[in-house]
């Protein structure tokens, strides 16, 4: 199993962990560039594989067998003036990635999620925005913890 965690965006962070609960990596790319990080081979069965660059090659090439993703839920009477949503955009197009590739993808809201998963990792919260690649981080690990692979550090 090769867990990637997603926070939908127009910067899109990502967390890959191995099936023993070590991460391999985590960052962030441009919406625009899913495709290139993001890829559904259908020549060989239909695999989901996983590429993060460095000097313009690979440097993490992985098979993706889950999916862990923020979930979006837009703010009931919020006024937007007709904005785009990157998140819901970028969650529906790896969702369907998943789909076709036939993995599990497992939507986790960020409200039930972060703060547990900050607590249990002995993540220091930041003030302000909580960077994406973290947010990532943050929602593999508690999928990893609800799967059974990783159990919550000691508290000091």
């Amino acid at each position: 199993m090769t867990l990637l965690g997603i926070d939908p965006g127009k910067t899109i962070g990502w967390s890959l962990w191995t099936e023993t609960g070590f991460e391999l990596g985590r960052g962030t790319f441009d919406y625009a560039d899913v495709r290139k990080h993001i890829v559904l081979d259908l020549a060989y069965g239909g695999d989901l594989w996983f590429y993060e660059f460095a000097d313009h090659r690979p440097g993490i090439v992985e098979n993706v067998t889950r999916i862990a993703i923020e979930d979006y839920i837009g703010r009931p009477g919020q006024k937007n003036g007709g904005q785009r949503f990157w998140g819901p955009e970028s969650l529906a197009k790896i969702e369907l990635l998943g789909e076709l590739a036939d993995i599990e993808v497992k939507r986790q809201r960020a409200v039930d999620v972060l703060k547990v998963s900050a607590l249990h990792a002995g993540y220091k919260m930041p003030k302000g925005h909580l960077p994406d690649q973290d947010s990532a981080y943050l929602h593999a690990r508690y999928r990893l913890e609800e799967l059974g692979v990783l159990r919550a550090k000691p508290l000091d």
